[in-house]
């Protein structure tokens, strides 16, 4: 199955050499384990951290130094080099983290992790996602390999009020809800919206009016 996923977009390019897009091999223990394969992996292709002395096989520098051209090259063209699944949302940890800035903007004394909404089991996710321990979050949620439908705290969504420029009314983010209580807790009550600074559109009138007849 791993294999068939792999390859199905170079299949015909490939033929019977499936090495560029899959290889596998057995665990060696002296290496290392699982878990330190992937993380070293992932450091690799984010900042290199601890892998300073070690030398890349296919450019002959230093991995942190190609750490940094794979990020840089993976910015420049909006490319998300990991996914990881099987674990709790994101969003909804960020919502969290952020409704617990704004109680405490409320409540000068409050400290991380106290108390915000009106239930133990939500208050501990969104204590842990207050602290910004994201392993407890995901414990607290249910942990992993859970589906979203038994995940405690969810993003809430709702539909935009004015239309864009094709006519839709699209989704924006609301705050978070959760399916063992009732109601929905507003994160973002404040509504922005783009327009043109009044700098730029005094200069673009006088421009125009400098570019006129006398």
């Amino acid at each position: 199955m791993v294999i068939t996923f792999a390859i199905r977009e170079d299949r015909a390019e490939l033929g019977n050499n499936t090495g560029p897009r899959y290889k596998s091999e057995l665990i060696n223990p002296r290496k290392g384990t699982p878990t330190s394969y992937i993380a070293k992996y992932i450091s690799k292709n984010i900042d290199g951290s601890g892998l300073a002395k070690e030398i890349s096989k296919e450019t002959g520098k230093s991995l942190r130094d190609s750490a940094e051209h794979v990020s840089a090259w993976a910015s420049l063209h909006r490319v998300q080099q990991f996914r990881f699944f099987g674990i709790p949302g994101r969003q909804a940890y960020r919502e969290l983290r952020l409704l617990a800035g704004q109680a405490a903007r409320q409540q000068a004394d409050k400290k991380a992790g106290t108390p915000v909404l009106d239930n133990p089991r939500l208050d501990a996710v969104q204590a842990a996602a207050d602290v910004g321990c994201f392993a407890t979050y995901i414990m607290k949620q249910g942990g992993v390999l859970v589906p979203r439908k038994h995940h405690l705290v969810r993003t809430a969504y709702e539909l935009n009020d004015e239309p864009s420029t094709y006519g839709d009314h699209g989704i924006r983010i609301y705050g978070i809800w959760s399916p063992i209580v009732e109601g929905r807790i507003c994160t973002h009550a404040m509504k922005w919206k783009m327009v043109r600074k009044a700098v730029d559109v005094q200069e673009a009138t006088a421009d125009q009016s400098a570019a006129g007849p006398p």
